[in-house]
């Protein structure tokens, strides 16, 4: 039998795998070869710390941050097309990682947010 605690603790394993991504979003634009003028830079700048700020949330409340959930799979998202909304495609690695990265939070979240639905006792869906 599934419970909030199978729950809870699959939404902490997604968040654990948020704030990682997130932490390696925001180092990308020094591998990358980045700069500080770079508006593409700033996007990674800013969407990093959120995305690690929005997963500890989750994993602070699993059970009642929904919400932040679904904020996070919008930023993975975002991360997912922003090479081409900034026109950053020429860089093959940090596109390839943008896509990956972006494809993975994405997912991740949606695992997060779904897995009470997926771990209720029939009754209670």
């Amino acid at each position: 039998m599934h419970t909030d605690n199978t729950a809870a603790h699959a939404i902490r394993v997604s968040a654990v795998i948020n704030i990682l991504i997130g932490i390696w979003v925001f180092v990308t634009p020094w591998i990358y070869g980045g700069a500080w003028n770079n508006p593409t830079s700033w996007n990674a700048w800013l969407l990093g710390p959120l995305l690690v700020l929005l997963a500890l949330g989750r994993w602070i409340s699993p059970l009642t941050s929904r919400k932040i959930g679904w904020l996070n799979m919008l930023l993975g998202f975002w991360l997912f097309l922003s090479p081409w909304a900034l026109g950053y495609t020429f860089n093959s690695g940090r596109f390839v990682n943008n896509l990956c990265a972006g494809a993975v939070i994405f997912f991740v979240s949606l695992y997060g947010v779904t897995i009470q639905d997926r771990t209720a006792p029939v009754g209670h869906r």
